[in-house]
């Protein structure tokens, strides 16, 4: 039975998919063949990068941990790849970080989306990847054609209306030829430059979402070329005919998988009393959905001052993509039950996945690169509505993933309780691309590498540096902190509950960056407050004005 939580969260669009209204032990090892060098036709970069600062993007170091150790640059590509004739080009926007050990070659990376920026994708995952992965491999992350800071870009106009009749044909017009080169295969035209470019006999490749869809269209066009390939979240294999899945006569990148992921975020959230929302979350959940619009913040001292039901729903949808923050959301869930929406609001404000219609704030530009791309990609087999018809159908198009043969077979994973990507994909991808494994994440959310288990990360780590496959099928657990063979409520305790080094890791983070500390006392506040209940540590992460909160910080102060 699906609870009320998976109703009220049940009617979002997944990020994965278009956005119109409408990221352990084994029983069997397998080593990699030696690399071999690439004789296929390849696209030949049309100029050099010219590597240099990141200050070229217009991005202040200071707005990303570390990006002043990064490098960038622009790849100047063909437009059109399959056509030697065509002489028209795009600027791809890339950085790169040096490994910080023994080189084993560069990873590129790429978020999904589609329309997901690649160059600030790296700049942010950076810090959480195995510190194995940043020593073997520089670390590349690119701006697809047309995203980001690449050029030129796709663009709708001055000031699209997404629910406009005719949206698509102003986004054509706007973005002029590059419309006609915008799907998955152009892109994976660019990886193979990309390669090219950095010197590499082999790519190295680590795809998330539509990341991963890119992915099997670069294997099906250069197998010769794919070197070790991870592939994360991925799509349903059949997408681009007419036997992927559809709804309402709409194509997607995947099956919603929403009211699974909130379903199981009712039940572990019931499992544990550090949840705090009574005996039933999916009844508190839809107390709070029908009076959000009546509840003060009067903790929070940003933006915004009040939430309205479609901003709380788009909140929990977002919710279900990271299950790195249940212990926030569940103390705001619990506050908003008693008639405070301070913890929600402040969870609003620094969401980026909640969409600008219902903020109420112009169109962002990754919401109409991800509809034009869609479009690019799913325009031939869109028989029964015309929205897409003002993007002009490339010659190239999203095919269904095809059978391989690769050097290294590919590694697949799949999330159990992934909304926008449902797990369930994972091993029928594998078995499309017939030269992979596949395993499986038990976690809720999108994507699972890193995830908050040895065996996830450990089976990466190894095929990544050593070419060791796991398992095909390795099922992998939640999380290791909840022990061996867990009951939900232990891995509930976990979820929902401070304490933790990840709460500590976040404490610090408020004292030495939002309160001025240095490291040295910032470590020594953070210890002190996460000693505390969870309630209270959440109000302090949160930059809530709360009474609780206030006096937590001002003990550490004195203390540290």
């Amino acid at each position: 039975m699906v609870g009320a939580a998976a109703v009220i969260i049940g009617s979002a669009m997944a990020g994965c998919a278009m956005q119109i209204d409408v990221a352990a032990e084994r029983s069997e090892e397998i080593e990699s063949t030696p690399t071999v060098a690439p004789n296929a036709p390849a696209p030949q970069p049309v100029g050099d990068v010219d590597w240099g600062t990141c200050e070229r993007f217009d991005i202040p170091p200071a707005d990303f941990v570390g990006t002043n150790a990064w490098e960038c640059g622009v790849l100047v590509a063909d437009m059109d790849p399959f056509d030697p004739s065509a002489t028209d080009t795009v600027e791809l926007a890339l950085t790169r970080h040096r490994s910080t050990g023994r080189r084993l070659g560069s990873l590129l990376i790429n978020p999904g989306g589609p329309g997901g920026s690649g160059v600030d994708f790296a700049w942010a995952i950076r810090s959480s990847l195995p510190v194995d992965i940043l020593r073997s491999f520089d670390i590349v992350g690119w701006d697809p054609r047309g995203v980001g800071k690449s050029l030129p870009a796709i663009t709708c106009g001055d000031e699209p209306d997404l629910d406009g009749q005719f949206l698509m044909a102003a986004c054509a017009e706007s973005t002029g030829l590059l419309a006609e080169h915008l799907a998955a295969p152009y892109s994976a035209r660019d990886m193979e430059a990309i390669r090219v470019e950095l010197g590499e006999e082999q790519l190295d490749y680590l795809g998330y979402s539509y990341g991963a869809t890119l992915g099997a269209s670069y294997a099906q066009q250069f197998p010769e070329q794919v070197g070790r390939f991870v592939l994360d979240g991925v799509t349903d294999p059949l997408i681009g005919s007419t036997d992927g899945y559809f709804e309402d006569g709409f194509p997607y990148y995947a099956a919603d998988g929403t009211a699974e992921a909130a379903e199981r975020f009712s039940e572990l959230c019931d499992a544990s009393d550090r949840c705090a929302l009574g005996a039933s979350s999916t009844d508190t959940i839809d107390d709070i959905r029908a009076s959000i619009d009546e509840l003060a913040t009067p903790d929070f001292p940003g933006e915004p001052d009040t939430v309205d039901q479609l901003v709380f729903v788009e909140l929990l949808t977002s919710t279900l993509n990271y299950s790195g923050d249940w212990e926030l959301i569940g103390t705001a869930l619990a506050d908003a039950a008693d008639g405070d929406a301070s913890a929600v609001a402040s969870l609003v404000s620094t969401d980026t996945a909640i969409s600008s219609d219902a903020l109420d704030e112009p169109v962002e530009p990754f919401e109409v690169a991800n509809i034009v791309i869609y479009c690019a990609d799913f325009r031939h087999v869109i028989t029964t509505s015309a929205y897409c018809d003002g993007v002009p159908q490339n010659d190239r198009t999203l095919e269904p993933v095809e059978r391989v043969d690769v050097a290294t077979p590919i590694l697949v994973i799949g999330t159990e309780f992934d909304p926008l990507t449902p797990g369930k994909h994972a091993p029928d991808f594998a078995d499309a691309l017939g030269d992979a494994v596949d395993i499986s994440w038990s976690g809720v959310g999108h994507t699972a590498f890193p995830a908050p288990t040895r065996c996830v990360d450990g089976a990466v780590i190894r095929y990544l540096i050593d070419g060791l496959l796991p398992h095909d099928g390795l099922d992998c657990p939640f999380t290791d902190q909840a022990g061996e063979d867990p009951t939900d409520e232990q891995i509930a305790d976990v979820l929902f509950g401070h304490g933790d080094a990840e709460a500590e890791r976040l404490l610090v983070n408020v004292f030495e960056f939002g309160i001025g500390l240095d490291n040295s006392s910032a470590r020594c506040a953070a210890r002190q407050v996460n000693r505390l209940d969870d309630r209270t540590i959440s109000h302090v992460v949160l930059a809530l004005e709360s009474a609780e909160g206030d006096a937590a910080i001002d003990a550490a102060l004195t203390s540290c």
